[in-house]
């Protein structure tokens, strides 16, 4: 089982660039976490509740939901919670932040 999440931002010349990226991969452990870049805010706290939990529950892969909490933590979605304030969430377009 794989997890990842990754970031993007635009530098000063407004280029699009690779800000931050969060990879879980089983196979490499259950507490395996690569990260590079810097980081959304609520990533050390997210990851501090995995090696918590990872400390109770040894035969649990706690550190595969980080990326997708991580995510979580910006936008307020889930890809596994399809329903929002009591309603399924369907998304029709997409676009970029920079124009939003």
């Amino acid at each position: 089982m794989m997890s990842v999440a990754f970031g993007y931002d635009y530098d000063e010349h407004n280029r699009l660039y690779n800000a931050w990226n969060m990879t879980h991969a089983s196979d490499r452990g259950r507490d395996s976490l690569e990260c590079t870049g810097t980081l959304p805010p609520a990533s050390q706290a997210i990851i501090a509740v995995a090696r918590a939990g990872a400390g109770l529950n040894a035969d649990v892969d706690m550190f595969f939901d980080v990326p997708a909490s991580v995510i979580q933590s910006l936008t307020g979605f889930r890809y596994d919670q399809p329903v929002y304030d009591g309603r399924e969430i369907l998304f029709t377009r997409l676009r970029s932040l920079a124009t939003a």
